[in-house]
């Protein structure tokens, strides 16, 4: 019974994850390529930058959640003896949910860079226009 509830648990955990996985990858999606006209002033570039610049320190934070979410569950998967747990469900559950956290950071990671490369593209453009 107790097996039963764990793999209900398990499962329903990961599917929970996936779905917050798939609302976080579909919300502020990353600013790939920012239109700057001829007429942006160096002060706006400077302000876009700034806002880019930030938008990547946010998405570092909220990476760090899901890495510590992600070693919390890792700890909860091998704190689960094979005696515990005899074919191995909660255990792959957890494993389950610990790397769904990992592809969401990983996904905010590379999000951050994006940014953070938008940003230093715009100050160089700043520079050059300031010259």
């Amino acid at each position: 019974m107790k097996t039963l509830f764990g793999v209900v648990v398990g499962l329903l955990l990961g599917m929970a994850l996936v779905i917050g996985a798939q609302h976080v990858l579909q919300t502020d999606g990353p600013v790939l390529s920012v239109d700057v006209s001829e007429a942006a002033t160096p002060d706006s570039l400077g302000s876009m930058a700034e806002e880019l610049f930030a938008q990547a320190k946010r998405y570092d934070e909220e990476a760090q959640r899901h890495e510590a979410e992600a070693r919390r569950y890792e700890e909860r998967a091998t704190a689960i003896t094979p005696l515990m747990d005899t074919k191995g469900f909660r255990r792959e559950g957890w494993k389950i949910a610990g790397d769904s956290h990992k592809t969401i950071a990983a996904e905010l990671r590379y999000r951050a860079m994006v940014q953070r490369l938008e940003a230093e593209r715009l100050q160089d453009k700043e520079k050059e226009s300031g010259k």
